[in-house]
């Protein structure tokens, strides 16, 4: 998440496009942050779950179908 005073549409892009998953101005409200931060847990959470079903699933794909293992 970038916290920044700059607000142009062009800072935006380029904090975007560095790699920033969020982009929030100063003065920022804390209201805000919080469910900016709690939305961006929500999507990690995502992530991490579907990583760990690309991963069973390679592993199901890996084994023997004649021993499985």
């Amino acid at each position: 998440m970038l916290l920044t005073t700059r607000d142009d549409a062009d800072s935006i892009v380029e904090g975007l496009s560095a790699g920033a998953d969020d982009f929030l101005t100063k003065p920022f409200r804390p209201g805000e942050l919080r469910v900016r931060i709690r939305a961006a847990e929500r999507i990690l959470s995502l992530e991490t779950r579907d990583v760990a079903i690309f991963a069973m699933a390679e592993q199901a794909e890996s084994r023997d179908p004649e021993t499985a293992t």
